[in-house]
């Protein structure tokens, strides 16, 4: 028995031995991989430097067509070479780590702690693919997308692509903590077969040994613990940033979703929970489904319209104006809760328990300073009792039916009777004092509020007036200095007041203040009276700076006045257009109102010559102009740090606007800039340009462009509605420069409008060419047929027109336009002030600028 058991023993410890010179040879190849996934790695990151990061460098320094910019590359490829730099440096310590101590773990601990620029480089991570998927999509970008396949192509690249490459980095991180993990878990199971087969050794030289070993793997161990745990935390932080720009996004496509919305985006708010709730208001049984958005201090409630939300309502997550309680109802399948502010009150219903559960937890730790919730009940609306749930009068108890009619108590919300409710009194918290119907328990607690809270009232109302008195006299001593400013007219109760900024039918939004009588009534500035429900009372906003309301801002720029809503924006641009200042911005976007009359003093030589010669770093100092926009786009243009990159100039607006004087302001600017720094053209103050005489063909092109005009605004404008000039087309006007100077472009027509030229609207006209030519040609027959001599061609407003052109437009042998069905359709055939054969003749002129002959 002795031997069997001895040799079971030793069979025991060979086994032992075994296994564990196994996940030793494991833990030595795992730490092997350690180190060939990281030369893989540096591999990967020295491929992309040289295959595609340098490349595009030099291409970047080479400007092009579909070539990207040196910013954009940077984007593309940011903190990669210092990613590569650390990396190196970790390759060359884990392998003389591995050679010389035969362990790696150290390694990790160290270099996670420097390792932070990866959070920058997986934040950036996703706008960067969304970038590289733009430009490899996009039809200009052509010589880039060749270079990708030449690259892709490259036989060190094994086929990957470069978005492959981007990812690495992001990927690297969670496969050293999988990596320190198995190791850990390696480790662990060495560490308690060394430990049993010490206990079971009985010699002292190999216990020793043994004990030896075994301090060495428990050493090991802490080691990788500690380096898992310092690249988990890498790991973690990275994580957490991810999730942040994932709930920023996430606020945005709420932000986007929601008509009627408030800006949404702010630091540290997120979406918490979501999801279609059943709520019922004053207890009428009713219930309509919406949609609920709980934030982190706000709840939004929302109905579906089409793809969107139409918001209802949003409530502040306060502690002392928001309530949430659960409702306990001995139905089955009612799942209720209560949701109450200072305006709004109603009861939602969910689907299951866990559901309410879990909203009203959510509500409730996200509701500030719980702790501190007063315990008032004329802080909230009350909530009505449901009529459905009550048969009896919650005080006497009598059983309502045809003649004992419920009745609401409008302080607690329960149902009485109308015995129970006779008292009429005014609630706590309501700004308009009205009387209301309130229980008998109600109106002992609110009579015991008013004696105790009245004296306390009244010498509030006492000092109040003492200090509005005050004010009063120290507001008239500064008007009395400044009675020459502007502000003289504004009066003290004015700048003393709290503007809001409510809607108005005709201006959209109006600065207004509260009337002091009423809580829903405001008085605008227009002394217009807007009534606004308590549903949206929350929703008004506070004007930003209330000298905006009465004063526009000088200089133009929007953003600078601090203007950042839009009803101040659009306050602001009245105010700005009632001066005739009819240029204001907001950064790099220009906005202009159509005056409807001339503004000579904007437009002489004396403001052009301004924004000739401002450098680009006063350029934007200027005043709001499409002087400004175009100087702006034109110095990017040729900026050094831009690598003369393209630059486009959008001029949109409804007809009417004045986008096509826009235009031509735009190209004028451009013409002379063009003139000017090629030929160093000299300006003289409050005089024309002095030019050349001989002209080049550089400056045939600047005029060919500027002198197209009549030509599209004959064959694609036409008279409607609100405007006489209408253009009924899109264009797309494409200049190319060389060093500076025009030195060809094109006009590009788009989507005309064909069925004007067979129908037209009730007091609208065909297009203007229509109109020239019939006009041309009555003038051009009686030429024809009378013989009269060169003066009464004069006469006839044909003076300088070929004779050929006379001839083809007497053969024509038109009648006048009200005998044309296509032009006699909308009862419109002349346009006040407007000479038709003279627009003709202009027309003519444009076509021979543009290179057209008689023939």
């Amino acid at each position: 028995c002795r031997m069997a058991k001895e040799g079971q023993r030793m069979a025991d410890m060979a086994q032992e031995e075994s296994m564990s010179m196994r996940l030793k040879r494991k833990l030595e190849l795992k730490r092997k991989e350690c180190v060939t996934v990281e030369e893989n790695y540096v591999r990967a990151l020295k491929l992309t430097d040289e295959l595609y990061y340098r490349p595009l460098e030099l291409l970047a320094s080479h400007s092009g067509d579909g070539v990207l910019g040196a910013n954009e590359v940077s984007l593309l490829f940011r903190n990669l070479r210092q990613l590569l730099e650390k990396h190196n440096e970790q390759l060359k310590a884990l392998k003389t780590s591995l050679r010389t101590r035969g362990i790696i773990a150290p390694v990790y601990t160290k270099f996670a702690k420097e390792l932070r620029i990866y959070c920058e480089y997986t934040n950036c991570h996703d706008d960067a693919s969304g970038m590289l998927t733009k430009f490899l999509q996009d039809p200009e970008y052509e010589t880039f997308q060749h270079f990708i396949n030449i690259a892709r192509a490259n036989p060190r690249a094994r086929g990957e692509t470069l978005s492959s490459f981007l990812i690495r980095p992001v990927q690297v991180i969670p496969r050293y903590r999988l990596l320190l993990a198995e190791m850990l878990k390696l480790l662990i199971r060495i560490r308690k077969l060394e430990q049993d087969k010490a206990q079971t050794e009985s010699r002292m030289s190999a216990v020793r040994a043994d004990a030896a070993e075994a301090h060495a793997v428990e050493q090991e161990q802490d080691m990788v613990q500690t380096a898992l745990e310092a690249v988990s935390g890498l790991a973690e932080h990275i994580n957490e940033d991810l999730r942040a720009s994932e709930r920023r996004r996430a606020l945005v496509k709420l932000e986007e979703s929601l008509i009627g919305a408030p800006p949404l985006v702010v630091p540290g708010r997120y979406i918490v929970r979501k999801g279609y709730l059943n709520a019922s208001e004053r207890g009428s049984g009713r219930k309509k489904r919406y949609m609920f958005h709980l934030l982190t201090d706000l709840l939004i409630y929302s109905t579906k319209k089409g793809w969107k939300f139409k918001m209802k309502g949003i409530m502040r997550l306060t502690s002392d104006g928001f309530r949430v309680e659960d409702v306990k109802t001995s139905k089955p399948g009612k799942h209720k809760f209560l949701i109450a502010t200072a305006q709004k009150a109603f009861s939602v219903q969910t689907e299951t328990k866990n559901e309410k559960d879990q909203w009203l937890n959510d509500v409730k730790e996200f509701i500030s300073d719980p702790q501190d919730r007063r315990s008032s009940e004329s802080m909230f609306a009350p909530i009505w009792q449901d009529n459905a749930e009550v048969t009896q009068c919650n005080s006497c108890k009598k059983t309502f039916y045809l003649l004992v009619r419920k009745h609401h108590c409008r302080m607690c919300g329960l149902i009485f009777c109308a015995m129970c409710t006779k008292s009429r009194l005014p609630i706590p918290g309501d700004p308009d004092r009205l009387l209301q119907r309130v229980c008998g328990g109600c109106s002992i607690k609110i009579r015991e509020k008013v004696r105790k809270t009245g004296k306390d009232e009244r010498e509030q109302e006492k000092k109040k007036k003492l200090s509005e008195e005050l004010f009063l006299r120290t507001l008239s001593a500064v008007s009395q200095e400044e009675k020459h400013s502007e502000l003289a007219n504004i009066t003290l109760i004015d700048l003393k007041a709290v503007w809001y900024w409510v809607p108005d039918p005709l201006h959209i939004y109006l600065p207004a203040k509260r009337d002091p009588g009423s809580r829903n009534k405001f008085i605008t500035t227009e002394n217009t009276i807007v009534r606004v429900p308590d549903k949206d009372l929350p929703m008004l906003t506070e004007v930003e700076n209330p000298l905006m309301v009465f004063e526009p801002d000088n200089s133009g720029e929007l953003l600078m006045a601090q203007v950042s809503s839009h009803a101040s924006v659009l306050h602001q641009i009245r105010l700005r257009y009632q001066k005739d200042w009819i240029y204001s911005c907001v950064d790099e976007i220009l906005i202009a109102m159509n005056p409807l009359h001339l503004l000579p003093d904007m437009y002489t030589n004396r403001v052009l010559k301004k924004y000739l010669k401002a450098d680009p770093l006063t350029l934007p100092t200027l005043p709001p102009h499409p002087w400004r926009a175009a100087a702006l786009a034109y110095s990017n243009m040729l900026s050094e740090r831009a690598q003369q990159r393209k630059e486009a100039i959008i001029i949109t607006g409804e007809s009417g606007s004045g986008k096509t004087e826009t235009t031509k302001l735009v190209v004028q600017f451009l013409g002379f800039a063009s003139s000017a720094r090629e030929k160093s053209l000299s300006f003289q103050e409050n005089k024309q340009l002095v030019t050349n005489e001989d002209d080049t063909e550089d400056t045939r092109v600047e005029e060919r462009m500027m002198g197209a005009g009549p030509v599209l605004e004959a064959f694609g404008n036409a008279k409607t509605l609100r405007n006489n000039n209408s253009s009924r087309f899109g264009k797309w006007l494409t200049l190319r420069f060389r060093g500076g100077a025009i030195k060809s472009g094109s006009i590009t027509t788009y989507l005309l409008e064909k069925t004007r030229v067979v129908h037209q609207p009730n007091q609208e006209r065909n297009y203007h060419i229509f109109y020239q030519i019939v006009a041309a040609a009555q003038a051009a027959s009686e030429i024809a047929e009378n013989k009269e001599s060169s003066t009464t061609s004069e006469k006839k407003g044909l003076n300088g027109v070929e004779e050929e052109i006379i001839n083809v437009l007497a053969g024509l042998k038109l009648g006048p336009a009200h005998t044309h069905e296509y032009l006699n359709q909308s009862g419109c055939l002349k346009l006040k002030g407007v000479d038709e054969i003279e627009s003709f003749r202009e027309t003519l002129d444009s076509l021979k600028k543009v290179g057209f002959s008689v023939e």
